[in-house]
């Protein structure tokens, strides 16, 4: 990552630290994947991450340690969705705490 950051900024490309704590990027997701109706849709052309969602697991010697942390492994696409959604929190996390359903244009 540090390479590309580099490269961004020999761009001029703005760069922005990730809110990447896992923990509560996975709290987030799956909160917002279980919520009735789910806030959080996958949508079917995202193959990748349909594929790796089912075997996001816990990591079993983390367990032994009393952390709490994924399995990396075949995680790509779960990170990518762990990103995309703490990194906008800001803006839909306001329209979930008011109740409001969010609906396309």
């Amino acid at each position: 990552a540090t390479s590309l950051i580099r490269q961004f900024e020999v761009d001029r490309w703005p760069v922005v630290q990730a809110k990447n704590d896992v923990r509560d990027g996975l709290a987030y997701v799956s909160t917002l994947l279980g919520l009735d109706p789910p806030r959080l849709l996958v949508h079917p052309s995202c193959t990748g991450l349909r594929k790796e969602i089912p075997g996001y697991v816990w990591d079993p010697k983390a367990a032994k340690l009393g952390e709490d942390k994924p399995l990396k492994q075949d995680d790509h696409s779960c990170d990518t969705l762990r990103y995309g959604v703490m990194g906008t929190a800001d803006w839909w996390y306001p329209w979930l705490r008011s109740g409001r359903v969010l609906t396309e244009a």
